[in-house]
C-alpha cells in the first residue's frame, strides 16, 4: 500500500557519492517518495556552477556525511 502524506518533510537519512574525474553522483536515501529537485545554473553564462534545489526536505544524515572529497562538488 502507498501512502502520501501531504506537507510532509523527507528526511534524508543518508547521503553517499561516487566520484569521478569531471562528474559526481549522488545517492540520497530516504523512505519516503522525494520530491523532484529544482536543477539550474544560478550565474548566467557560468555552467561551472550547478545548483539542485529540494523543497520539503529535511537532511538527518551524519554531517561527515556532507563533506565530499571531489574536485567537481563543494557542499
Amino acid at each position: 500500500m502507498l501512502r502520501i502524506l501531504l506537507n510532509a518533510k523527507v528526511k534524508i537519512s543518508k547521503i553517499d557519492y561516487v566520484p569521478g574525474d569531471d562528474f559526481v553522483r549522488l545517492f540520497l536515501q530516504t523512505r519516503q517518495i522525494m520530491p523532484i529537485p529544482d536543477v539550474f545554473y544560478p550565474e548566467k553564462g557560468n555552467l561551472l556552477k550547478l545548483v539542485m534545489r529540494i523543497k520539503d526536505v529535511e537532511i538527518k544524515a551524519d554531517p561527515k556525511s556532507l563533506t565530499f572529497h571531489s574536485p567537481v562538488i563543494k557542499e
